[in-house]
């Protein structure tokens, strides 16, 4: 019968210590920042942002074809990539993820749609339709310039 107090006591050890663990998270500093900026090269870099608990750059890889590659940068994960197509001025889609990203001043505006079937769509004559789900980013580009 004294086991499960115990029992009890170490779980809750347990649970606490790993959700200081996840509060703990290493996030990346101006400085880490700033060291990925320049080995980008300042004048490729469109926009820089924090998306997720990772450090997203807009990276521009073509000028002429007008191709964005988005690098994810993710402290202990290897380096994530995506290609982004030109749409038009400060606004660049990717086809992977179904996302539009609009470039501001001091913000990335990133819209993602999600395709929603409705479980009885077959027979209700409901069709699938896209739900978008906006998020706004401060860009951290213009700080360390």
């Amino acid at each position: 019968m004294k086991k499960y107090p115990l029992y009890i006591l170490v779980c809750l050890l347990v649970l606490f210590s790993c959700k200081e663990q996840k509060d703990n998270q290493e996030q990346f500093t101006k400085q880490h920042i700033k060291i990925i900026l320049d080995s980008i090269g300042e004048q490729k870099i469109i926009a820089c942002f924090n998306e997720d608990n990772s450090l997203s750059v807009l990276e521009l890889e073509n000028k002429e074809r007008k191709i964005v590659r988005k690098l994810i940068f993710r402290i202990g994960y290897p380096i994530f990539s995506d290609s982004l197509v030109y749409v038009k001025t400060n606004q660049f889609k990717s086809s992977r993820t179904n996302t539009i990203y609009f470039i501001k001043d001091s913000s990335v505006i990133s819209i993602n749609y999600v395709k929603i079937i409705h479980p009885s769509s077959n027979w209700q004559g409901q069709t699938p339709w896209a739900q978008p789900y906006v998020n706004t980013y401060k860009r951290l580009d213009i700080k360390t310039r």
